[in-house]
């Protein structure tokens, strides 16, 4: 079975700790985007707005050289995260437009599913609405549950949707219909047939007169 890569964003490691960190380690390989690193060392050398966040950055600084967790500098561009993602010059959603990148950069080099883990509701949908075959997107709190119980769940790709009951009781009452058209069909040919060899064996003249009609190619003798 192939290893998930799961890729944090910075929501991902501000609101969370070492015990989470260490917890989620086991559902894969872990990672996080250069410009997120970059990020939390912006965070711990003060430059955050809310103060909390430094003892968590320092906390992820000691953590990450201890751990098998990875830095990614992949990166690719696609042109609906840019339509989503790129309208504003804002800092917060130019970070947020190179984190999806780097999510969908790794999802084309790799085999294996990638998972980015944010709680950045613009970043959940638009990974998640890209309907790539081996992205997607999931909460903190979502991850946080899949390491209680030491597994990812088997993710289904967005692209291949299994259809619902009633897209196949459609399916099945259209092919029933289509199949009633043809038997019906065969039927009256049958029929029609019948009619047609009856007439001409009791009225020849009449019948080759009609035939003559219709332009067919003439009937064998």
């Amino acid at each position: 079975m192939n290893e998930a890569i799961l890729l944090f964003d910075r929501s991902a490691i501000l609101s969370t700790d070492g015990h989470f960190w260490r917890g989620v380690s086991g559902l894969g390989t872990c990672t996080i985007p250069r410009s997120v690193l970059d990020e939390i060392n912006s965070v711990m050398s003060g430059f955050a707005t809310d103060k909390s966040y430094e003892a968590i950055a320092s906390e992820f600084q000691r953590f990450l050289p201890l751990s098998y967790w990875q830095v990614s500098d992949i990166s690719s561009k696609h042109p609906a995260l840019n339509q989503k993602l790129g309208n504003s010059a804002s800092r917060n959603s130019r970070l947020d437009l190179e984190i999806a990148e780097c999510a969908y950069g790794l999802a084309l080099q790799s085999l294996n599913s990638v998972i980015l883990v944010t709680n950045t509701n613009s970043l959940l949908q638009t990974i998640n609405d890209l309907n790539h075959q081996n992205l997607s997107a999931a909460t903190v709190a979502t991850v946080g549950q899949w390491a209680q119980n030491h597994q990812i769940p088997t993710l289904k790709s967005p692209s291949f949707k299994t259809p619902t009951s009633r897209a196949v009781t459609v399916r099945n009452a259209n092919s029933a219909r289509l199949n009633k058209f043809i038997v019906g069909l065969i039927g009256w040919i049958v029929i029609a047939t019948i009619g047609l060899v009856a007439w001409r064996s009791i009225q020849p003249k009449e019948f080759n007169k009609f035939w003559q009609k219709t332009g067919l190619p003439n009937l064998i003798k």
